[in-house]
């Protein structure tokens, strides 16, 4: 991979830890995914501002999927 595509594939989740939302942070459009610690799908939209005040205190993770250019990621989040 070059310099370039690592500056376009980059993908930033804040703040974390969180208590009620966060926010996602790429170029372009995204699929977000939100499973829990079992892997279980809570939750999925295309949305770069994800509410999770209804979730519980605990680890989550955030699956990110730029569509443009099919790069995914997997972020850990706590909810406090």
């Amino acid at each position: 991979r070059t310099i370039t595509n690592i500056c376009l594939n980059k993908i930033v989740l804040y703040p974390n830890p969180t208590e009620d939302r966060f926010f996602i942070e790429t170029k372009g459009d995204v699929f977000v995914e939100i499973y829990d610690i079992l892997g279980n799908k809570l939750k999925a939209n295309n949305e770069k501002s994800q509410d999770i005040s209804a979730f519980s205190a605990g680890i989550y993770f955030v699956k990110v999927s730029q569509l443009e250019t099919d790069h995914q990621q997997l972020i850990k989040v706590m909810k406090k």
